[in-house]
């Protein structure tokens, strides 16, 4: 938890926390996630879609679960906004779940 605890500090130090609404400004990152205050297993996020994209104008809303053995193993993520790209609350990139897990080699950040 201690792990879990100081990447929420720099999520909220960043300003980057689903409290603070976005702005149009050129500064603007365009992505917001918290966890929830009863589990800080379960992160919400949310993203703007990229100017010129078919997006654009957009906010997509998604899930992160993180497993009790983070960052030791991978989390899982889900969309709970259709956008066309992702089917909602499926996890994304099942297909690749192992690839990924061997590429990251067992280190996860939420930042």
């Amino acid at each position: 938890m201690k792990r879990i605890l100081s990447e929420w500090k720099e999520v909220k130090e960043q300003q980057l926390s689903l409290d603070i609404p976005f702005q149009n400004t050129s500064k603007e990152s365009g992505i917001r996630l918290s966890p929830l205050k009863s589990n800080l297993l379960e992160w919400h996020f949310s993203f703007t879609g990229m100017k010129g994209s078919d997006y654009e104008d957009g906010i997509y809303h998604g899930v992160i679960f993180l497993n009790p053995e983070y960052p030791r193993k991978a989390p899982r993520i889900a969309m709970i906004t259709p956008s066309g790209r992702w089917a909602v609350g499926k996890d994304i990139c099942l297909s690749g779940k192992i690839f990924f897990s061997i590429l990251m080699m067992m280190c996860y950040f939420l930042l």
